[in-house]
């Protein structure tokens, strides 16, 4: 409050630390000032023209100066309602004496004194000015009907024109201020209802704004007279955070709005604030409704009487999060105990080291022992401490992840393998600032690793020697194989020779059992000179380098079906083969494949009327499947595994003449070719080779 000293004018109006009380002490000041001014002139006057009444008149300049400035002393000390008071009574009290001296109902300024009196009391508020313009006009007219009618005359001396134009004078310059000074509130009232509107307009757009761009949701409710929390506002983010148009749910009660909350505390809890006022707050409230499913942080609280507004976050994520963490900490702290592991980390700049409580279990480390690389260095096995240290610093500078292995010393003198793993990050400017990793117990593995490559020592020293071994029978193999096929053929060819010579030379002198114990000595020697053809054929495939280039296998095929068909002219055998059938392979050994296959073939539908042989191909899990089929005697599929093994036949040489070795130089040669074979047969029906060529 800014207040006047002691010697300070009074004509300048005050300024109070309230606007209101400073316009209220305005109208005072002018008022009171406008009192003292008209009505002294108008009693100087009145000394001027009766003389012999000054002393009366000087006691009323007196009484008003008295009053008026007693009135603007407490308006300018901060009082403008107890001022305005005296200013409004006092302009009553002059309304009165004026009324009753100057000519009563006769005087047109009786009628302006209302104005004046009801402009007194604009300071104490528009209502008690209307009360106080009421009481004067009670008391005004009153007094001036009463000097009117002779029942309270006036003196007679200054009843005279003079005296009445006077006091009309001085009414009519109060009115006139009066009305100025109302004029003036008015105008000032309306700017100030104007303006404090807008102001609350825009206050209004702020928190709407901010309400509406705030992180958090919103919702506002009333209490009704039936205790009832009625849904009466919200925030953009509320519709955003809860994916829910809110507008159809306003008017609703809370529970048929958000009916998630029924069965809960969460209503009764809302009501105690919007009647006792304070605040509820839920760290996380668990909803779960048709629409809206979530974790929520809340927060209400009473803003006016019977109203509540709701803050909430949606904070789903971050619980379960958290809920996930703890979880995974909880594993990680099992997995640590488990696992032996100890998790370290290193700040560099500052290079502190700490680590967890499995590290000292590791590495044999008392429980108070201090976290640093004195500490660790202190422990490592004298051999391992140079590498180790240099490989930390070495990962750090080349940005990789840190791989170590080195041994600890315990302490009973043992030594342990420890495994460490740790990663590097770093500042924008490429500076290391932090290593954390973790560092796990190895000697069990690093012990099996020391086993195996003392196994795989023993393995290979073995290998070495079947392989040796399998060298010389390789070699013996190939000696007997040479033995056979110029030692044996010798005695066979002379078996086969001599009876063919007892044949032509003795056929009329020998009986025909004896002639048919020459014919069949001289097919067993050839049968046994095919035996040994077969076995040598069968030889060699093993021993043969591979030629891999890209072979036409039908053209292939269909120069085999040729030999075969001018080796036995009389066949009428009907043969299809799959157009452009081709593959990177060897020629020699496909050829020995095809040559075997299709012989048997050949061969198995000799007793078949008009027989048939298939060439082709299929895919199976994206590998080409090449196949020779046939609708001969087929087999029995019991024994297709045993088909492939030498002087393995399902049919005896009675029927089917051959060495038993054809398939099995089969499967030789796709072994060598990292191929696969295996056969389908029914007996009577045929029978089905596939093959694939690596």
């Amino acid at each position: 409050m800014k207040r006047a000293g002691s010697v300070r004018c009074l004509l300048l109006p005050p300024v109070l630390d309230d606007p209101a009380d400073t316009s209220a002490a305005r109208v005072n000041h002018w008022q009171g000032l406008a009192l003292i001014a008209t009505n002294c002139m108008a009693l100087m006057v009145l000394i001027a023209l009766f003389p012999e009444h000054a002393e009366r008149f000087l006691i009323l300049i007196a009484v008003v100066l008295a009053f008026c400035l007693t009135a603007l002393t407490l308006n300018r000390n901060g009082h403008p309602t107890a001022a305005a008071w005296l200013v409004t009574m006092g302009l009553l009290g002059v309304g009165c004496w004026a009324s009753w001296t100057a000519g009563g109902l006769d005087n047109a300024a009786t009628a302006a004194l209302l104005a004046t009196v009801a402009v007194g009391g604009v300071a104490l508020g528009c209502r008690m000015g209307l009360v106080l313009a009421g009481a004067g006009a009670v008391v005004i007219f009153g007094m001036a009907y009463l000097q009117t009618s002779g029942l309270l005359p006036a003196p007679a001396f200054i009843q005279t024109p003079y005296v009445k134009a006077i006091w009309m004078t001085d009414f009519l310059a109060i009115t006139a201020v009066a009305m100025v000074l109302f004029t003036q509130e008015l105008v000032g009232a309306r700017d100030g209802a104007v303006a404090a509107a807008a102001e609350i307009a825009r206050s209004e757009q702020a928190v709407r704004a901010v309400m509406d761009n705030a992180p958090f949701g919103v919702h506002m409710y009333r209490l009704d007279d039936e205790e009832r929390l009625l849904f009466t506002g919200f925030n953009k983010k509320a519709e955003e955070m809860l994916d829910l148009d809110h507008a159809p749910l306003l008017g609703k009660t809370l529970e048929g709005a958000f009916p998630g909350n029924v069965d809960t505390g969460t209503p009764d809890a809302y009501r105690r604030v919007a009647r006792e006022g304070g605040a509820y707050d839920l760290d996380q409230y668990a909803y779960d409704a048709e629409d809206i499913a979530g974790i929520f942080e809340v927060h209400a609280f009473n803003f006016e009487p019977r109203h509540v507004s709701v803050f909430f976050r949606d904070v789903t994520t971050r619980r379960r999060t958290e809920l996930a963490l703890r979880e995974a900490n909880e594993m990680l702290a099992v997995a640590q105990r488990a696992g032996r592991a100890g998790f370290w980390s290193w700040d560099v700049p500052t290079g502190k080291l700490t680590w967890t409580p499995e590290f000292y279990e590791l590495f044999g480390l008392p429980a108070n022992a201090e976290a640093s690389f004195e500490t660790w260095r202190a422990v490592l096995h004298p051999d391992d401490l140079e590498s180790a240290e240099a490989r930390i610093m070495q990962s750090m500078d080349d940005h990789v992840t840190l791989e170590n292995e080195y041994r600890v010393v315990l302490p009973d003198g043992t030594a342990r393998w420890i495994g460490a793993v740790g990663a590097t990050t770093y500042d924008t400017d490429g500076a290391p600032q932090r290593m954390a990793g973790v560092c796990i117990d190895i000697d069990e593995r690093k012990r099996r690793d020391e086993e195996i490559q003392a196994l795989n020592a023993e393995l290979e020293h073995r290998v070495e020697e079947r392989t040796r071994e399998l060298s010389v029978a390789n070699r013996e193999l190939q000696d007997f194989v040479y033995s056979a096929s110029h030692d044996l053929r010798a005695p066979l060819r002379a078996l086969d020779g001599f009876s063919e010579v007892l044949l032509e030379d003795c056929t009329p002198l020998l009986p025909e059992e004896d002639l048919g114990h020459l014919r069949r000595i001289r097919s067993a020697s050839q049968h046994m000179a095919e035996l040994i053809d077969a076995l040598l054929a069968l030889s060699r495939v093993g021993r043969r380098e591979l030629d891999l280039a890209r072979v036409d296998l039908t053209a292939a095929t269909w120069a085999i079906v040729d030999a075969l068909r001018e080796a036995d002219p009389d066949r009428r055998v009907a043969v299809a083969i799959e157009e452009r059938l081709e593959a990177r392979t060897d020629s020699a050994l496909v050829d020995i494949v095809l040559t075997n296959l299709l012989g048997n073939a050949w061969k198995f539908t000799a007793l078949t009327k008009e027989a048939r042989i298939e060439v082709g191909s299929v895919r199976e899990a994206g590998d080409v499947v090449f196949y020779v089929r046939d609708d001969g005697a087929g087999f029995d599929q019991e024994h297709a595994a045993d088909i492939f093994r030498p002087f393995h036949r399902q049919h005896t040489q009675e029927e089917f003449q051959g060495t038993g070795i054809g398939l099995a130089t089969v499967q030789r040669a796709l072994d060598k070719l990292d191929g696969r074979c295996w056969a389908e047969g029914v007996p009577g029906e045929g029978a089905t080779f596939f093959f694939t060529l690596g």
